[in-house]
């Protein structure tokens, strides 16, 4: 499904991969993860969900001492269980809404990324996608990429 990426966007930040959801349906956070759906992903900061090694959690409120000058923590908008995102790859432009089924990633990670002659340094990673998401965004040897949140 396309999506709205007209105007500025709410964060900028990193996306990772992730194949932990059943390829059946029913798995994460949620309830409804599937890793084989490619509109699909999990969100650093979920509502009604125990931030405890979370993004939100890990980095706390203020700036990640690895992430000078990037979003901070706090600033990652709240999502609920099936709130649909509208995400653009920034180095590729591709875009695509895509449903929060999942929590997370784990882990206070800042990227740097140089796509297009231009450079991206300490995004902060917001989301984890599911593997079939992420494939349709980039190759899955990439690992991370660059994601615009509108």
């Amino acid at each position: 499904m396309s999506c709205n990426t007209s105007g500025t966007p709410l964060i900028h930040g990193s996306a990772s991969w992730y194949d932990t959801c059943p390829t059946t349906g029913g798995g994460g956070a949620c309830g409804t993860c599937n890793n084989n759906n490619s509109a699909q992903t999990a969100w650093a900061n979920l509502s009604g969900t125990s931030p405890q090694n979370s993004v939100a959690y890990e980095c706390g409120s203020d700036t990640y001492a690895c992430c000078s000058g990037c979003w901070e923590a706090g600033q990652i908008p709240l999502e609920s269980c099936g709130s649909v995102i509208c995400v653009q790859d920034t180095c590729t432009g591709v875009s695509e809404a895509i449903t929060v089924v999942d929590h997370g990633p784990w882990c206070c990670c800042c990227d740097s990324f140089t796509c297009n002659g231009t450079s991206y340094v300490n995004q902060l990673r917001i989301m984890d996608m599911t593997e079939a998401t992420f494939a349709y965004f980039s190759n899955l040897s990439a690992g991370l990429i660059p994601v615009d949140i509108y």
